[in-house]
């Protein structure tokens, strides 16, 4: 198992938040797996440029995509929730699966022990300013983690906002970790963070069960039982 560095985020025993539910996804959005060059893909990967820019995240391209993502875009997954009628993207995350020194986190030079193996990293988070709280976030969160689950990969990495970094741990009851001292990347201070499977999902039944139930409900069943899943908690 990794080394648990000091800078950790973790519920408390007696969190007052451990039947915290979270929010889903509005009646009329529907959710589509993509890779960039599809046509869904394409326009994606606009939506994700015209967030970040707005946000100062990332520098203008004539091509309309992010730069910095631009070595790991080749073979990625991206997430999309749309709206039903109108097919309009509500909303985008990308993951990207392989090892730690093909991944982008590993930009940043880690100072704990990071499984060898396929991990997958979550990023490229894009949601439509005005449906910020309506759930779009947690479900494109959700889908990545099942694509990384049903990928078999050991663990997840993101590079957050120190403020997401605790949300995470507080809120949802992640057991994140920081993989490498925070730097500034792409507009703000960021911390690579990690997590590892078994242990995320150990914690998350324990400590937030309706996360837990909401975060596998669409897991296969024949996954549950080769993965060796926790058994619901009451």
């Amino acid at each position: 198992m990794p080394a648990t560095p000091s800078r950790q985020a973790r519920p408390a025993s007696t969190d007052p938040l451990r039947n915290f539910a979270p929010e889903r996804l509005e009646a009329g959005m529907c959710t589509r797996t993509t890779t960039p060059e599809t046509p869904l893909g394409v326009r994606a990967e606009q939506f994700v440029y015209n967030v970040f820019r707005t946000s100062g995240f990332c520098g203008e391209s004539p091509r309309r995509h992010v730069e910095e993502s631009e070595p790991w875009r080749p073979g990625s997954h991206l997430h999309v929730v749309l709206d039903e009628d109108s097919d309009e993207i509500l909303g985008v995350v990308r993951t990207i699966l392989g090892s730690h020194d093909q991944l982008p986190v590993s930009r940043f030079e880690a100072t704990v022990d990071v499984p060898a193996g396929l991990l997958c990293e979550i990023g490229s988070l894009a949601v439509k300013a005005d449906l910020r709280g309506l759930g779009v976030a947690n479900e494109l969160h959700r889908m990545a983690f099942l694509d990384g689950i049903r990928h078999h990969a050991a663990g997840f990495c993101f590079l957050v906002e120190q403020w997401m970094f605790e949300f995470f741990g507080a809120q949802y009851g992640l057991p994140v970790r920081a993989l490498a001292e925070p730097e500034f990347f792409m507009g703000g201070e960021i911390v690579p963070t990690g997590m590892w499977l078994p242990e995320m999902l150990l914690v998350i039944a324990e400590c937030r069960p309706l996360v837990y139930a909401w975060a596998v409900e669409d897991l296969e069943e024949t996954l549950h039982i080769e993965l060796g899943l926790p058994m619901m908690v009451s």
